[in-house]
């Protein structure tokens, strides 16, 4: 039996939260939970992957894309409201731990009925032919596992390919850089319009879900406001990308500059010459992050 959980918000400081607090609290001894939601213009990092070498800031600040990171690995994605986020969250085992095939494969069996010949491949992302549709990540606290993923119904992917890609400058860090694929839209692909709702209720039928679990009016709320105060913190969104060095032209000039929680920590030119002190480029970066 399948549970299903929807979230009313596209406020994706909240729905990761949810996210977290469901795979950490519910109880999957009888039954999976399915969550499905959108989020409003957003670029959701992975846990453990460095936003200066992932997000073009200066553009998802100028465009108000949100800046997130989520509790499981994997790589970078874009979410604006006409993709669909999808979650099972199940009762851990060992068998599930990096097996995307368990979970995908109701998504996988949605888009053959839409008429789309999509597989799995080698990095766990759903692909019809040679592009990519739905990417992939997991989240275990050996209790219960979640296992999640985006839908591109008909995703704005000028703005997602803008949000993702650096331009000018060359970051290096330690962190696992996301690797990009050519994505396009389910709506692309089938050459229809098809509306995110339909796909829902796909999937519920597909997954067999029902039994809306009710979280919106439960003193569960507190819990998950909690979360998600912490989701906007720049504890969380920054300064858990690793030291980094920043090569870019800035206002003209070019620049290495190294960064550590966060926070510029040296300025040289190409030359090497120091310019720790430098009013403009703190304030630039100061701006991004607030």
């Amino acid at each position: 039996m399948t549970k299903l959980i929807i979230s009313n918000s596209t406020n994706p400081y909240y729905n990761l939260a949810i996210e977290e607090w469901a795979v950490r609290n519910l109880d999957t001894s009888e039954c999976d939970y399915l969550f499905l939601y959108q989020n409003k213009d957003c670029v959701v990092v992975g846990r453990n992957q460095n936003v200066f070498q992932e997000v073009n800031l200066r553009f998802c600040k100028a465009n108000n894309i949100q800046i997130c990171r989520r509790v499981s690995g994997g790589g970078t994605v874009f979410h604006d409201l006409e993709n669909l986020n999808w979650t099972f969250i199940s009762k851990f085992e060992l068998n599930k731990v990096n097996n995307y095939k368990i979970f995908a494969e109701p998504i996988i069996n949605v888009l053959k009925k839409l008429g789309l010949d999509a597989k799995l491949n080698e990095r766990n992302a759903i692909m019809v032919g040679e592009t990519k549709v739905s990417g992939q990540a997991q989240f275990t606290n050996r209790k219960n596992i979640l296992s999640h993923g985006t839908l591109l119904i008909n995703s704005d992917t000028k703005k997602l390919n803008h949000s993702i890609t650096l331009k000018n400058k060359k970051v290096t860090s330690k962190a696992s850089p996301s690797v990009r694929s050519t994505v396009k839209t389910i709506v692309d692909l089938l050459n229809d319009e098809i509306s995110i709702k339909y796909v829902s209720d796909l999937i519920l039928k597909e997954c067999a879900a029902s039994s809306l679990v009710d979280i919106e009016n439960t003193p569960i709320q507190e819990k998950i406001k909690t979360l998600e105060a912490t989701y906007q913190t720049n504890k969380w969104l920054y300064e858990r990308s690793s030291k980094c060095i920043i090569e870019e032209n800035i206002d003209g000039e070019d620049f290495i500059l190294e960064i550590e929680k966060a926070k510029i920590v040296s300025v040289k030119t190409k030359k090497g010459e120091e310019k720790n002190q430098h009013p403009f480029l703190n304030m630039f970066y100061t701006n991004l992050l607030q």
